[in-house]
């Protein structure tokens, strides 16, 4: 038609490529690797670690007898300090209390890794049966350097109550591992965020760990040493947990 340019330029098919030459320089990622790794699901997986849950739950539930006939002294003592001593004071209940503690060692530990509760840069990428088994070193190593520093030193005046002192942290972490496979187990029930139940164990294990430490001052308290006392529990009580801190900012 008149007036109207109607020149239509032909297509440039030097100019398209296919989709094989636009990736001839490397390669197209798999659509399953742009997703992010639910870090869960790569710990459940773990076939190493699957044997750690079963060993752990096969140990914990031989305990649970014992559990159950400790639960009100061990959980009184968040409340009294007399009712940990009346752990100390029975043979009988102060050996079931160490086996149950020996069970709690390997739950605590699966806990902290599965919601990286204690993280150390030497951790990261290591597989998850690599971290828990790492976990588990340090707890020993900090529980082996506290026995070493408690039994060097008797505090003058207290003999008669060292021995409730010494042995009132296994109370603590026994209480811990109960609490914490309780939250853990509701909040894969309630589908919880990891990074939320991560910060509700940790709260949660620091208050119980700092109401026994309270106890065991009322312990040490008792001939109204109360400045030696504070001065015990922190050179002995806090410089393992003050290690461990420590040792997750540096390493």
């Amino acid at each position: 038609m008149p007036g109207i340019v109607s020149d239509i330029t032909g297509v440039d098919t030097v100019g398209i490529r296919s989709a094989a030459e636009a990736f001839r320089g490397g390669t197209t990622p798999a659509p399953e690797a742009c997703l992010p790794v639910d870090g869960g699901t790569a710990w459940a997986s773990d076939p190493i670690n699957g044997v750690l849950v079963v060993a752990a739950v096969f140990f914990f539930i031989i305990c649970i007898p014992r559990l159950m006939e400790l639960a009100k002294f061990l959980f009184g003592g968040l409340l009294r300090w007399k009712e940990s001593a009346r752990i100390t004071d029975s043979v009988r209940l102060s050996r079931d209390r160490n086996i149950l503690l020996h069970a709690c060692f390997l739950p605590l530990c699966l806990i902290s890794s599965r919601y990286q509760i204690f993280s150390l840069r030497l951790m990261e990428g290591k597989e998850p049966w690599m971290v828990t088994l790492i976990t588990l070193g340090a707890l020993l190593l900090v529980l082996g350097l506290r026995y070493i520093l408690v039994h060097s030193y008797v505090p003058y005046k207290l003999t008669d109550l060292r021995h409730t002192s010494r042995s009132i942290v296994y109370n603590a972490l026994i209480v811990m591992t109960v609490c914490g496979i309780a939250t853990a187990g509701l909040a894969t029930l309630a589908t919880m965020p990891d990074e939320t139940v991560k910060n509700v164990l940790f709260y949660e294990f620091t208050v119980i760990f700092l109401v026994f430490l309270y106890r065991n001052f009322e312990i040490l308290s008792l001939k109204g040493l109360r400045f030696k006392a504070f001065l015990y529990l922190c050179a002995l009580e806090l410089t393992p947990a003050i290690l461990l801190v420590v040792s997750s900012v540096i390493f």
